[in-house]
């Protein structure tokens, strides 16, 4: 959305409210530029002598209020949160004050950081924490409990983090934009049945199984739990639903083109964590590589589709 003129904005607007069913909710933001961070954004783009076409654009309260109205939206909110702007209004469907005050308090999240099992999740929450701060906050609830857990202490943070099934989330996290990392599945393959050999969750029952069974790489591709393991977390959403997907194999570009996505003020580090500790470990053929793209086809044409829009 920041990285569209005004009018493609509003048509952006226009397009999100025909799709809409009757009582569906739109929900916008982008940096501000009526605020002094969202200035000094302004103003180091202004300098550059080269701009980037994909270069984040600001809005304004105003504006991006404008574009709701104009589209027909009702109930329309807006609210100046830090750095961001924020538009938020429902396709016909009346609801009252007392109703629209409880929504846009819930979703006072920004982001919502997927980390993919041995996606580089752990470096980026390095990156996530060095921007947001105190309103950073992990959240590694047992599989078992997703979903069921109370999530009071998240709705005052403005990024979340974490191992996450989304489609047990659904209601909490609308409108709330999702970023994500990835891996190519045979690396990751690779990492997680080293990892789990070298370095298991004891309160895993997954992992417990596999030490016990100390089972070969292609037996444990055969596992249905390590076979396109990506849609286990997104459910079927595609790569479209993403505010931004990084790729693991290309983190130093893909952190820049995130903070330019999310709008960030700088480009944050990213430490590739245990990148060296754990290359070359293991040893694996042409045939079982072969094998494992085999198990893991639909996601590898999930990531391609992916890498054609973030890559």
């Amino acid at each position: 959305f920041m990285h569209l003129d005004e009018w493609d904005r509003y048509e952006y607007v226009k397009e999100a409210f025909r799709v809409l069913k009757p009582g569906g909710r739109a929900y916008f933001d982008n940096f501000s530029l009526t605020t002094e961070e969202g200035w000094r954004i302004f103003k180091a783009h202004h300098e550059m002598s080269d701009r980037p076409s994909h270069i984040s654009k600001s809005s304004t309260m105003e504006e991006l209020n404008e574009y709701m109205v104009r589209s027909k939206f009702e109930g329309v909110q807006t609210e100046l949160d830090g750095l961001w702007a924020i538009v938020s209004g429902f396709k016909n469907k009346k609801i009252d004050a007392k109703t629209i005050k409880f929504i846009h308090k819930k979703n006072s999240t920004k982001i919502l950081s997927l980390h993919i099992p041995k996606c580089g999740g752990t470096s980026f929450k390095k990156s996530l924490i060095e921007i947001y701060g105190e309103n950073f906050v992990s959240h590694y609830p047992e599989l078992e409990i997703q979903g069921n857990e109370s999530l009071k202490f998240l709705s005052k943070k403005k990024c979340i983090h974490g191992h996450l099934i989304l489609d047990r989330y659904t209601e909490f996290f609308e409108g709330i934009p999702l970023v994500t990392w990835l891996r190519d599945p045979v690396v990751r393959t690779i990492s997680l049945f080293y990892h789990i050999l070298s370095n298991h969750d004891l309160n895993n029952e997954f992992h417990k199984r596999v030490n016990k069974e100390k089972p070969s790489i292609t037996e444990f591709c055969e596992m249905p739990e390590n076979q396109n393991q990506l849609f286990y977390w997104i459910g079927d959403r595609n790569p479209e639903d993403f505010k931004f997907i990084g790729f693991l194999e290309n983190s130093q570009a893909s952190i820049v083109k995130c903070a330019s996505a999310l709008g960030w003020s700088h480009v944050p580090n990213f430490p590739w964590i245990n990148k060296k500790r754990r290359a070359n470990k293991l040893d694996i053929s042409q045939k079982e590589t072969d094998f494992i793209k085999s198990k893991n086809y639909e996601e590898l044409k999930w990531i391609e589709k992916a890498r054609r829009i973030f890559g």
